[in-house]
């Protein structure tokens, strides 16, 4: 079994079953990520993916209205380049 956080809480089996019906193994949580990164798909059509919102596994969906924000886009950008930068 993949050490997470759940192992280092009180009650570990009680959280373990009670995050396993509403989270996802991080095997599963990959899922959709190494899709846009290794699909023939992605290969294929790339103006339908480039840019897009993907919900699991691989389907093009809208985004929020917040995700298409650009405003809060470059907000994030700019607050995570700043902390990085704490990191170094």
């Amino acid at each position: 079994m993949i050490d997470t956080f759940t192992d280092r809480l009180p009650f570990t089996r009680f959280v373990q079953r009670l995050t396993g019906m509403t989270l996802k193994h991080p095997d599963e949580g990959a899922y959709n990520s190494c899709f846009a990164a290794a699909s023939p798909l992605v290969r294929k059509n790339p103006d339908l993916y480039r840019g897009a919102y993907l919900e699991p596994v691989g389907k093009v969906a809208s985004t929020s209205e917040d995700g298409s924000n650009k405003a809060l886009g470059d907000d994030l950008r700019a607050t995570t380049e700043k902390y990085l930068e704490g990191l170094n």
